[in-house]
């Protein structure tokens, strides 16, 4: 499994939507098969845009 781990934190939920929206691409894509994150935000963004695809179960 590759998964991809960053220590970014955004300050709003939006700037961590507009981020997220962009790397769940590479999700979708199969470029990595998880992400870690210590943000909230980002973990809450990407759990709604994977969820949208019925191929993944956000954890």
């Amino acid at each position: 499994m590759r998964w991809k781990r960053e220590d970014a934190i955004f300050e709003t939920v939006r700037e961590a939507e507009v981020w997220a929206d962009g790397f769940v691409n590479e999700m979708y894509g199969r470029v990595f098969d998880g992400y870690e994150t210590p943000d909230y935000k980002i973990a809450y963004a990407l759990s709604f845009f994977l969820a949208q695809n019925q191929d993944f179960i956000p954890h």
